[in-house]
């Protein structure tokens, strides 16, 4: 059970709600003066509440339609607690598509009803349970509310699910969807609230039916100018620095909203315009500040402080800032007009992290930014003639992702014919039949499609299935703990710190965890060390000591956690055993040996072993300065325009995949045979 929320400090400014329960995640609180019965009351979704439990009442689902901030996640709970649906014993589930907002909103909605965590109201999340029997509202990924759709087919402990930030459309959430709509066949008295900030509501009403009813909660949206630029920008970085100095030096009064696609890029511009430090006419200076999912909540806090009238606020974010949070005070966006996505080719059978362009309701979002206190305008770093060939919404998970862990979830459910299940968006053909390839040589499928006993164990794991099988591997080859600790790192990203101007100091800081052998030891090696550390070192040394290595204290006090919560889902013990680093790697190929590579002879790139797709050494590799190996095996692959640069890459033997895996190198492809079974 991971500790309650902690307010910043006594004498700190009571506007900004934070929760240090080891995930992350901030609330700007604008009417902190008010009672908390006075606030709730202010909040938009109050003025709909009567008519929201009426619908409740005639419909068996509501898709509830609001901005961010309208109230709906903590409000719409506590509204079904007051007015009795759970006073036969049954709960209100509340899902979260990020682990942070199950935990935040947990901890907010106690601190307004006056609850305990844990208690009348707590969390479920992946590797971290906190409720009792007690327990009426319960905030939960909607990974973990597909597990209990799987435990508990009917849901018979829930009254209510609302389904929240729909709009996100990942694979839980559409799948989770699919359920609920089953279940409530069986089940006509389950409710179903399909909340969200941006909905494509038409969609959700014809997947329900006649059952389903809209309700939108109306917020208060000022005129907003919307600016194109003349021509297509050749950098939308150098773009936007342009266009916000110029903002600063010619608009009113305001904040700026910028929107990038990623971390790096957040840092980097905020780290040009501190160094640019200009003045306005007016006199004011630019404070600017980064908001993105990685930080901690102090961190994303400081974007919601009050800069006085001398001060330009501006916020350089990634697209957390379209719904998840609203930024007060921001007057002018500036948007870049792209985003980055997770997309799978079946053609090669890769999955990359790609830049794409902006959807249409992505922009619409993005715009409404500046419009939320007063008349604003938009500055968009792309032509009218870009914005006219905008998809009407960015594409769900299930149409643009590898949906290998889909498929394995719906099998160990009982699922047999996917063609016939009831998606609200189906797969690819040829993505699932690569799906099918994947899971046949990962052992968890046999030769008709049916699921294993090994696939039973992996589909167990709230994991990804290449991952579950390295892990399964781990525990038979006696190096359970340190691959346990390896899938904990590639969960938490982002361990070495890579400051925009310090890059030199901390590359050869890296070097001090560096193995020869690769990005996974060498990440490994990082949380060793750490673990090693915190338990000698005082809080303050030990940030210090992370300081010093350009380690990121929160990500590895993180992947420490959960390092110990995924060997308890194995049924490990919590042994600091240091395992042979062959056996880590073995562990590691016998569940991404279809991510492989070989050096082609000109020693300039990679191909991958299985199609011989072009792939590339990302520059940030511990392997990229030494002599590279001649074959790969690599966790993650980003898409940087034309070229796919391999990320966490290690070395390995070439003999070891195809001992690993002689179905899918040695007799090629049983795609379409699978799909036709399943």
């Amino acid at each position: 059970q991971l500790p309650m929320s902690m307010s910043l400090a006594e004498d700190d400014d009571k506007e900004l709600y934070i929760d240090d329960s080891g995930c992350t995640g901030a609330f700007y609180n604008p009417r902190a003066s008010l009672s908390l019965e006075q606030q709730r009351q202010a909040l938009p979704v109050y003025r709909v509440r009567s008519h929201l439990l009426y619908l409740l009442e005639i419909k068996q689902t509501l898709v509830l339609v609001g901005e961010a901030g309208s109230g709906k996640s903590t409000q719409v709970p506590q509204y079904l607690v007051e007015t009795g649906w759970t006073s036969d014993g049954r709960q209100v589930c509340v899902t979260q598509p990020r682990r942070v907002s199950a935990v935040t909103l947990a901890s907010r909605v106690c601190d307004e009803a006056g609850w305990r965590l844990g208690e009348q109201c707590g969390y479920a999340v992946r590797f971290a349970d906190c409720r009792s029997q007690a327990t009426r509202v319960l905030f939960a990924t909607d990974g973990v509310l597909v597990r209990l759709l799987a435990r508990d087919p009917l849901l018979q402990d829930f009254c209510v699910v609302m389904v929240d930030e729909a709009h996100e459309r990942t694979f839980h959430t559409d799948l989770a969807l699919c359920l609920l709509r089953k279940v409530q066949r069986r089940r006509p008295d389950l409710r179903v609230i399909v909340s969200s900030a941006t909905i494509d509501a038409d969609a959700y009403l014809k997947f329900f039916g006649d059952s389903a009813a809209c309700l939108s909660v109306e917020g208060r949206q000022y005129p907003v100018d919307i600016h194109y630029s003349a021509s297509p920008v050749p950098c939308y970085m150098a773009a936007a620095l342009d266009a916000v100095l110029a903002i600063h030096r010619r608009c009113g009064p305001g904040g700026v909203l910028v929107f990038l696609t990623g971390q790096e890029e957040v840092l980097r511009l905020v780290q040009q315009l501190r160094e640019a430090a200009i003045k306005s006419s007016s006199g004011q200076q630019l404070k600017v500040f980064a908001l993105y999912g990685g930080q901690s909540a102090r961190q994303q806090l400081r974007a919601f402080e009050n800069v006085g009238q001398a001060n330009r606020k501006v916020v350089v974010a990634t697209n957390l800032a379209e719904t998840s949070v609203t930024v007060p005070g921001i007057r002018y966006v500036v948007d870049c007009g792209f985003q980055k996505l997770r997309v799978f080719d079946p053609r090669t059978g890769l999955e990359s992290l790609a830049v794409c362009p902006v959807s249409a309701s992505a922009a619409e979002q993005r715009a409404g930014r500046a419009g939320r206190t007063q008349s604003g305008a938009v500055y968009r770093l792309y032509p009218e003639s870009e914005a006219a060939r905008q998809l009407p919404h960015t594409p769900a998970e299930l149409e643009r992702c590898d949906p290998s862990p889909l498929l394995l979830q719906l099998l160990s459910m009982g699922v047999r014919d996917l063609r016939r299940f009831n998606f609200l968006s189906a797969p690819a053909p040829g993505a699932m039949a690569r799906a099918c390839e994947l899971l046949r040589a990962l052992g968890a499928l046999d030769s008709e499609a049916r699921l294993t006993s090994l696939g039973a164990r992996m589909a167990e794991l709230p994991v990804a299935p290449m991952l579950a099988r390295s892990l399964l591997a781990g525990a038979e080859l006696g190096c359970g703990a340190d691959i346990c600790g390896l899938a904990a790192c590639l969960q938490v990203r982002a361990l070495f710190l890579v400051p925009q101007h310090r890059r030199n100091a901390s590359r050869r800081a890296k070097r001090t965890f560096a193995c020869q052998e690769g990005d996974h030891l060498t990440m490994l090696n990082a949380l060793r060390a750490y673990e090693s550390r915190a338990a000698t070192l005082a809080p303050q040394r030990l940030s210090q000591w992370c300081a010093k290595h350009f380690l990121s204290q929160r990500a590895l006090s993180r992947a420490s956690e959960l390092r110990r919560r995924i060997q308890l889902a194995l049924g490990l013990p919590d042994a600091q055993k240091v395992s042979d680093y062959r056996l880590i790697l073995r562990a590691l190929a016998a569940g991404h040996f279809a991510q492989a590579a070989r050096l082609l002879p000109s020693g300039e790139r990679y191909e991958s072993l299985r199609g011989g797709h072009p792939l590339y050494l990302h520059p940030g590799s511990v392997l990229h300065s030494e002599r590279w190996p001649q074959c790969v095996v690599f966790t993650d692959l980003e898409s940087a325009g034309d070229k796919f640069m391999m990320e966490s890459v290690s070395s390995v033997e070439p003999g070891l995949l195809v001992e690993l895996a002689p179905h899918y190198y040695a007799y090629g492809t049983e795609a379409e045979r699978l799909m036709g079974s399943v």
